[in-house]
């Protein structure tokens, strides 16, 4: 661990990126460290299992359209979500697995925050020409006839991990594919994309359920507060909707790092988050119907 803080706190002191610069260890806070740009900050911390990244964002709109659009994004982004913390600040996150830190990791890391921030920017201006650009660059693009990641190797990983509730089922086509994880109360089914780039899963966390068709803007304001602040005080793991309301829980694996031992880390940690939310996530999509039923979500 002491080692792996020294090799961080190296690799981001040499960090200069679009202007962003290393300004020391945070006092006070074990294996902490910040890096500025003019009036923006990235914290960065090292745990036993994580690297994490974060970076509050200013002046954000409190209004349930401008969450919704967040939480959408998080949908199309890369590395990075979207979260709030417990006391309303927006904020830009990502988290690196201890087994993956290492120093392109690092700048990948800071390189996607600034992206990122751009999107948000040009979100909360309303021009939508920055981030639709970004995005060409770096949502999933799948090209037929052309397969990214071994079919034989993703069968063998998925054997790996049959104890763990885990099954491939069916190739949809050119590097998608459809598996299931079997939870602690019902199945989920998740579906997995490759791109040049990037492993990534999607899981439609409700299942089959309806598209969600909230009444009113305090019900919308409600649940995308909570998606929010789920996306905070989870790890490599987020969520997001899409167009039509449907709530997806996300994960993406860098295609370079991809190995068996990442492989499980992440399909464990799907696992886990799946398992714990899918039930409060059930509660929020009927809030228009049963309002007291938030009453049973934990705080």
């Amino acid at each position: 661990m002491i080692e792996k803080a020294d090799q961080v706190e190296k690799w981001l002191r040499t960090l200069s990126f679009e202007g962003w610069k290393f300004s020391g260890a945070l006092t006070g806070v074990s294996n902490s460290w910040l890096l500025e740009r003019n009036e923006d900050k990235i914290y960065v911390h090292l745990n036993s299992n994580w690297l994490c990244f974060t970076l509050p964002l200013s002046n954000h709109p409190a209004n349930s359209t401008f969450y919704k659009k967040c939480l959408e994004l998080c949908r199309r982004s890369f590395m990075c979500k979207f979260s709030l913390s417990p006391d309303g600040k927006l904020l830009l996150q990502l988290e690196i697995p201890f087994q993956s830190i290492e120093k392109k990791q690092c700048y990948k890391a800071v390189d996607a925050l600034n992206v990122y921030l751009k999107w948000y920017e040009a979100l909360k201006s309303g021009n939508s020409s920055i981030h639709s650009q970004s995005a060409n660059q770096i949502q999933i693009k799948i090209v037929r006839k052309q397969e990214y990641f071994p079919k034989e190797s993703l069968y063998l990983y998925f054997n790996a991990i049959e104890h763990l509730n885990w099954g491939l089922k069916d190739n949809l086509g050119d590097n998608r594919w459809k598996a299931i994880y079997k939870g602690n109360d019902r199945p989920f089914m998740t579906y997995l994309y490759f791109n040049q780039y990037w492993l990534y899963f999607q899981i439609p966390i409700l299942g089959q359920t309806p598209d969600l068709k909230l009444q009113n803007d305090e019900d919308n304001m409600s649940l995308y507060s909570y998606l929010l602040k789920l996306n905070e005080h989870i790890y490599w793991t987020k969520f997001g909707i899409d167009e039509n309301g449907k709530i997806f829980m996300l994960l993406d694996i860098p295609l370079e790092k991809l190995d068996l031992n990442l492989f499980q880390h992440a399909t464990k940690t799907i696992a886990e988050y799946a398992n714990k939310f899918a039930y409060d996530l059930q509660i929020m999509g009927n809030l228009s119907q049963e309002k007291e039923l938030f009453d049973l979500i934990p705080n």
